[in-house]
């Protein structure tokens, strides 16, 4: 497991702010108090906002539903696994067969999890926060977000390139 880092957080943010430089574009990035979350002053297109001190549960978008929603589907998902492999091989526990769940199945479960999200919860999510463009969400072109949230994952590549 990799957690987040000062680090790979500043690594992440320079190589980031590299890509913008060639698109031409700003972006604002709102962040929690986290320590792995350090101020880096030296970004050209990405301005740092950290949010207020105990504000994460009531500010992020992510912590006002997104993730729960997450979590439900990956565990749903998870659970059909055992309960199949269980179905499949009765003298078998269901402790023992989660042990056997590896790193990448665990990917793989939480990419399933997240195309099940739907897009109308992370708008409803980021209007709660007061983040929405849109009034309503019925407002919100939906096809597009969907296309955006599901599509905005790392490629294999991608991946390997930021995180070796």
């Amino acid at each position: 497991m990799v957690l987040m880092t000062g680090f790979l957080f500043k690594d992440w943010l320079y190589k980031w702010d590299n890509k913008l430089k060639i698109q031409v574009r700003h972006v604002l990035l709102l962040v929690d108090n986290c320590t792995a979350h350090p101020a880096v002053d030296d970004l050209q297109m990405i301005t740092l906002k950290f949010l207020p001190p105990n504000t994460t549960s009531l500010l992020q978008p992510m912590d006002m539903g997104v993730i729960k929603n997450f979590k439900g589907h990956y565990r749903l998902r998870l659970n059909d696994r055992i309960i199949a492999s269980l179905d499949a091989n009765p003298d078998e526990k269901a402790i023992d067969i989660s042990k056997k769940i590896t790193p990448l199945n665990a990917l793989y479960l939480a990419r399933d999890a997240w195309k099940e999200l739907k897009p109308s919860t992370i708008v409803n999510c980021y209007s709660k926060a007061g983040l929405s463009a849109c009034a309503t969400e019925e407002e919100a072109d939906m096809d597009d977000f969907h296309d955006v949230a599901i599509n905005s994952a790392l490629s294999r590549e991608e991946f390997e390139e930021l995180y070796g």
